[in-house]
């Protein structure tokens, strides 16, 4: 079993870092590599098979783990069910894919 988590190259949070850096208003680095699902498998080898893959988050995480009622389990919990709405018709935009593996049989 092998789970993965990348970056997705059309994220609107990869694009709005981009940006800010390329103005200057920032330092924080976007990721150096983001895939599409069509890049994510060619690089799968043949004896495994991929079991499930999708885009998920679409909020910006470590901006709201900087608030001060980030431990909070019921905002934790608002925003995983608001992140969760919103990823439904924002699924390409979003800012990760999964893809789970299994070895083929």
């Amino acid at each position: 079993l092998f789970i993965f988590h990348l970056p997705n190259r059309y994220s609107w949070l990869e694009a709005a870092v981009r940006l800010v850096g390329r103005l200057g208003l920032s330092k924080k680095p976007a990721h150096i590599n983001q895939y599409t699902r069509a890049e994510f498998e060619s690089f799968v080898p043949e004896r495994l098979s991929i079991v499930e893959g999708g885009r998920y988050h679409l909020l910006p995480r470590t901006t709201a783990s900087r608030l001060p009622w980030r431990d909070s389990a019921l905002f934790c919990a608002s925003v995983d069910l608001l992140d969760d709405l919103l990823s439904v018709p924002f699924r390409p935009i979003c800012q990760n894919w999964y893809f789970l593996l299994r070895k083929s049989s």
